[in-house]
């Protein structure tokens, strides 16, 4: 019954917010025109329990959009009692001028709303929430309080926010909240990246690198080779950073030695490495550590290929895994090639013992996109055909080596783009287009990544809840200029 009640109180309070001039600043919410609820007992009127209560803040998002919140949790003793507090640090991947501290009595989703999600917090860990949405910070007089206890509540209360709080925020100011929010006007900092590939083999890692330069929100620190073939690789992400005047990113040479080549060669035979006027670095490796330890926030590894590098970054210097997200590109779980049933999949398969290292190693987050996901993108018909009509000079670069690798073939489609999944996961803000988990995935002698508990705990996109949008989104986002 309480949260019968409570809901009744969040839409007054709704009514109220909309009213409002400034909701980033302290202010009292007005008495609402609505009148109680025929749900609540006849006694008890809506009016009674929220005409006093002190709207205190926001997070600076409008009542019900759908926002993600990301942070950290921890605990502090003041002698007597020892409370979980969340310290809130980005909203939609924007970062706050300063953290905001938010005393957390339980943590969980609101039961009623659709696009709640179970929610693990762990201590000492960071954390980031997906998809709830976006309420208002509210401080509840001792009247109100007592009065939602006469009718059974018990002093929490279920806010839509995607959290219960304790509802006493009486410690957090409207203009505290408003002035650490960053300007409307403010540009977006850019996310922070690395590219790992093994471009050159399957073409889709291509498809992937071409996304990701037409990203915005991304700033580009790295992209290194990995699973050998170091040269043969570097001359295509070279060939392709020229085209796309971007020799401001550097390239390392990854791990698993500098020989070999691949379907692509012919693209690059007469590319002259020594002539791309950015930065090679020889040791990609290393420079993969250097790039993370300079970075001051964390930097997100997007991992497209066999975990050579990587593995051979967190052998080098294991504390890197603490300053970096691993967004990656492997893996099976509940489905395998084709929507079968789960197999060993290329980039674990390739190189199993750097795949245990990788999946076992702490990092600051860690996100997959299995083949339950990535092993159905492909781009047909009209979209494929707007590809080919646009003299974007990286869209047509992009062309002519896919029709390369594919031996000169007339293509009319693409081929399955696995890695185009890892370039969105890695992007800012929430992602509706997928169901997402949170699994505790092992790396097993044979190469399948399964379910248990001995596992690290990661973030597993395991089917899409719309996968004509993300085609759609993808085509939208390779036709940007």
């Amino acid at each position: 019954m309480y949260r019968v009640i409570v809901m009744c109180l969040a839409l007054c309070i709704c009514l109220a917010v909309q009213a409002a001039p400034d909701q980033g600043a302290d202010n009292k919410a007005g008495t609402p025109k609505s009148t109680a609820d025929s749900r609540l007992p006849s006694s008890v009127k809506a009016v009674d329990l929220i005409k006093n209560i002190k709207i205190i803040g926001t997070l600076g998002y409008p009542w019900g959009e759908i926002i993600t919140i990301r942070g950290s949790v921890y605990e502090h003793d003041d002698g007597k009692n020892t409370r979980t507090w969340l310290r809130v640090t980005h909203v939609n991947g924007k970062e706050l001028k300063s953290p905001v501290d938010i005393f957390v009595g339980q943590i969980g989703p609101i039961p009623s709303t659709p696009l709640a999600e179970r929610v693990e917090i762990v201590k000492g860990k960071t954390w980031e929430l997906r998809g709830f949405e976006s309420g208002i910070i509210l401080d509840y007089p001792p009247k109100a309080m007592e009065e939602i206890a006469k009718i059974g509540g018990d002093g929490y209360d279920y806010i839509k926010f995607g959290f219960r709080f304790v509802p006493r925020f009486d410690y957090i100011s409207g203009k505290e909240v408003a002035a650490n929010m960053p300007s409307s006007s403010a540009p977006a900092k850019k996310l922070p990246v690395i590219l790992d590939t093994d471009i050159g083999d399957d073409i889709d890692d291509t498809w992937a690198l071409v996304m990701l330069l037409k990203s915005p929100q991304m700033d580009v620190k790295l992209i290194t080779t990995t699973n050998g073939k170091s040269v043969y690789r570097a001359k295509i992400i070279a060939k392709l950073l020229t085209v796309a005047n971007r020799s401001d990113i550097p390239i390392g040479l990854g791990a698993g030695g500098s020989d070999g080549m691949g379907g692509q060669q012919p693209w690059v035979k007469d590319f002259d490495l020594a002539g791309y006027k950015g930065k090679i670095h020889k040791d990609g490796v290393q420079a993969l550590i250097d790039a993370i330890n300079a970075s001051p926030s964390p930097v997100t590894i997007i991992s497209i290929g066999p975990s050579n590098t990587v593995a051979a970054a967190l052998e080098r210097q294991p504390g890197i895994a603490a300053k970096a997200n691993f967004v990656g590109m492997q893996g099976s779980v509940y489905k395998g090639y084709d929507g079968g049933k789960p197999a060993p999949e290329w980039n674990v398969k390739a190189a199993v013992p750097e795949a245990q290292k990788v999946f076992s190693a702490p990092w600051h987050q860690a996100v997959i996109t299995p083949l339950d996901t990535c092993g159905l993108i492909n781009l047909t018909g009209e979209r494929f055909k707007k590809l080919t009509a646009s003299n974007d000079p990286l869209l047509k670069a992009l062309m002519e080596t896919y029709r390369i690798w594919a031996n000169n073939r007339n293509v009319d489609a693409s081929t399955i783009l696995f890695d185009t999944v890892a370039v969105y996961l890695a992007l800012p803000g929430p992602k509706p287009l997928l169901k997402m988990e949170d699994l505790h995935i092992k790396v097993t002698g044979d190469g399948m990544t399964v379910i248990d508990p001995a596992g690290e705990r990661m973030t597993v996109a395991t089917e899409w809840k719309d996968l004509d949008g993300f085609r759609d989104l993808l085509l939208k986002i390779l036709l940007s200029e």
